[in-house]
């Protein structure tokens, strides 16, 4: 008698199977990794823009209408303009509530403008945010400095090492800076 070479027998057709699922899981986990690195890139991209927004409209504000002094209590400063009314600019950090953290500034006669976080889930301002001044030994110079740190999971792997990673940056400007 002749056998039949045409067809698949059962075990090959099961190790074969097999086979495919291994391979199958392995590339379900690798596709997985690379969604949720898209989504950290994401919410960092979105905090840098924020960012460099917040620091541009800041900093152009003090520096065109010449800061020239300024009085801290907390994490409120009021900025004293040479080429217009005072200001406010105020930092409230929102403890995991992304809605409550906020930075504002604004005219003390008029409203503040409120720059609002990015609209992702559990990014907040860090209680570690802060206004200070600082003085140059060697010209004497005063400077103003805007510390903020926001607070999310996704920076713990690239910023640092605690349950929630900080992403910080400084908004610096003269104070009664002459030409």
């Amino acid at each position: 008698m002749r056998k039949n070479k045409k067809g698949m027998t059962s075990i090959e057709f099961l190790a074969a199977f097999a086979i495919i699922s291994v391979i199958v899981v392995g590339l379900f986990d690798v596709v997985l990794n690379y969604k949720n690195r898209q989504q950290e890139e994401a919410v960092y991209a979105a905090v840098t823009a924020y960012a460099n927004s917040l620091q541009k409209v800041i900093q152009d504000d003090l520096i065109k209408n010449r800061l020239s002094s300024v009085s801290i209590s907390g994490k409120t400063a009021t900025l004293g303009m040479k080429n217009t009314s005072s200001k406010t600019l105020s930092i409230t950090a929102g403890s995991y509530n992304s809605s409550m953290s906020v930075v504002s500034v604004g005219s003390i006669k008029y409203n503040n403008i409120n720059y609002p976080l990015p609209d992702i889930e559990d990014l907040t301002v860090d209680s570690s945010s802060s206004i200070t001044t600082e003085t140059e030994n060697e010209n004497n110079y005063k400077y103003l400095k805007i510390h903020i740190a926001l607070r999310h999971a996704n920076f713990l792997y690239r910023i640092d090492e605690s349950e929630y990673g900080i992403y910080d940056f400084d908004i610096t400007c003269p104070i009664n800076y002459s030409d």
